[in-house]
């Protein structure tokens, strides 16, 4: 509790003074965002069916529309992605996976890449005027092939998940990002996130 009083504004900073990520739109209208979304607990609840005793592994197909320039190396703004919901509540995600987050900060869910997912190590090396994010060792890349280098605030943010797991990812947490080296509305803004969150995956 400590901590989290500790490191609250910063938190607070970085949720409203994000830049707003890849977002998703289906039928010209908004997506509510569900589940529980980011906390500074860290809390990992274990995956969708999480105390329910049951989990229903049927997926279904629609088409969204990206809106939002995170993924622009990727996805552009505009695009429509086939979206394969529920893929998740069955199956782990990979590194590189783009996948459909369930923000509560937001009314609209967001469309990020997996960069590190459970039992990867992670830490962040300063480098020049910011940090870069190592995953298994090496820094964490854009599609381009440019490292992330974030900013002090998203430093300290990251950092408390590094001190509270001992530098490695824990069950059921991701690390996902967005295309823009510096970072965007994504985890390095608002921290690793559970899988029971994921709402999809963005299918080619």
């Amino acid at each position: 509790m400590d901590l989290l009083k500790k490191y609250l504004p910063v938190l607070i900073a970085a949720l409203l003074g994000g830049i707003i990520g890849a977002l998703i739109m289906r039928g010209g209208g908004t997506v509510p965002s569900t589940g529980s979304g980011p906390s500074a607990g860290f809390s990992f609840k274990g995956g969708p069916s999480a105390g329910s005793g049951q989990t229903d592994c049927k997926t279904t197909e629609e088409k969204m529309t990206i809106a939002g320039d995170s993924l622009a190396g990727i996805v552009q703004s505009g695009a429509q992605v086939k979206v394969v919901k529920s893929y998740y509540a069955c199956k782990d995600a990979n590194r590189g996976d783009i996948v459909v987050y369930g923000y509560a900060g937001g009314t609209q869910p967001l469309a990020k890449i997996v960069k590190a997912i459970p039992g990867d190590k992670f830490e962040l090396k300063k480098s020049g005027n910011g940090w870069n994010i190592l995953v298994n060792g090496a820094p964490a890349k854009n599609s381009k092939g440019t490292a992330y280098l974030l900013g002090e605030q998203q430093y300290r943010l990251l950092s408390l998940y590094v001190k509270d797991y001992g530098g490695v990812i824990p069950g059921n947490a991701y690390l996902i990002m967005g295309d823009d080296p510096a970072g965007s509305l994504d985890s390095s803004r608002f921290g690793l996130v559970d899988k029971s969150d994921f709402l999809g995956k963005v299918g080619k």
